[in-house]
């Protein structure tokens, strides 16, 4: 399978477009805390906790394991105090979004777990890259790529005689 991959310059490009559109509308929206879906999107979720001045809280989920879907796995959000997520808008950040496996499956054990429980008002989400193909449209993203091309992101592992990483 053909890949794209991303050097680090490319990615923290990225990245910066991504924060500046999220503190233009940060201004109205006025987010609380960021909820960083792991693996892949926790160093953009600790990038931007860090450039918006919020705090971050993960949850951790994994729809791939090579270049197939190998099903789906999720794990436990990182624990606040209870009452801390009372009646607050949450921004959800994760690397990308192709087929929306893991953004649809997060968002629903999200709601199940914390948003319903814990009244949280208002979320939105927020991706480095949408791939075109992708059903799920998230709220905001840095770039839309309409190639259906393997990516490799900079911090993932990554083998031209073995297929490992990437989405």
């Amino acid at each position: 399978m053909e890949k794209i991959i991303l050097s680090w310059t490319r990615y923290i490009e990225l990245l910066e477009n991504l924060t500046q559109r999220l503190l233009e509308v940060q201004v109205t929206e006025k987010f609380d805390f960021i909820l960083g879906i792991g693996r892949g999107g926790l160093i953009p979720a600790t990038y931007l906790s860090h450039m918006l001045g919020l705090p971050l809280v993960t949850v951790m989920a994994q729809a791939y394991r090579d270049t197939t879907q190998a099903g789906f796995k999720i794990g436990h959000i990182s624990t606040l105090l209870e009452g801390e997520f009372k009646d607050k808008h949450v921004l959800i950040i994760d690397d990308l979004v192709d087929s929306a496996v893991t953004l649809r499956e997060t968002i629903k054990y999200v709601t199940q777990t914390i948003i319903e429980p814990y009244r949280i008002t208002k979320y939105k989400v927020a991706v480095v890259i949408k791939k075109t193909p992708s059903t799920y449209s998230p709220d905001y993203f840095a770039v839309e790529m309409s190639s259906d091309k393997w990516l490799v992101h900079p911090y993932e592992k990554f083998n031209d005689k073995e297929e490992g990483g990437g989405h």
